[in-house]
């Protein structure tokens, strides 16, 4: 038993111009310019770092604040500082500019530490 002909591929966009698709789906070059890419990466960090300090700062502020035993008040704040850890990194990705998501990150940080400041000087 014998396989049929190979067809001829219908011609599509990338064989007049190679770069044309990326040309298309970028609105630019084939690369994302240098700006663009250090936008991406202040945003990468501003994710991994500041939602990592977010989580951090705001899970102590939580287990100071929350009205329970002290170890079900950490547990909790724990499990929560998951939950902040995600949110700030769509925040990351969602904000308009790079700009915007940090100082969005630097002020729930902010806000933490506030919370943490306060309500954390009459720990039990």
């Amino acid at each position: 038993m014998s396989l049929p002909p190979r067809l001829p591929r219908p011609p599509s966009a990338l064989d007049e111009n190679p770069g044309k698709a990326a040309t298309q789906a970028t609105g630019h070059g084939a690369a994302p310019a240098f700006g663009a890419r250090a936008g991406i990466a202040a945003r990468v960090l501003a994710a991994g770092l500041g939602g990592c300090v977010v989580a951090s700062v705001g899970a102590a502020a939580l287990a100071a604040v929350l009205p329970m035993p002290r170890g079900d008040a950490v547990m909790a704040a724990v499990l929560l500082s998951f939950a902040i850890y995600v949110a700030a990194i769509v925040w990351a990705f969602a904000a308009r500019s790079a700009l915007r998501a940090l100082c969005g990150i630097a002020a729930a940080a902010g806000l933490s530490l506030l919370v943490l400041a306060v309500a954390g000087s009459g720990l039990r």
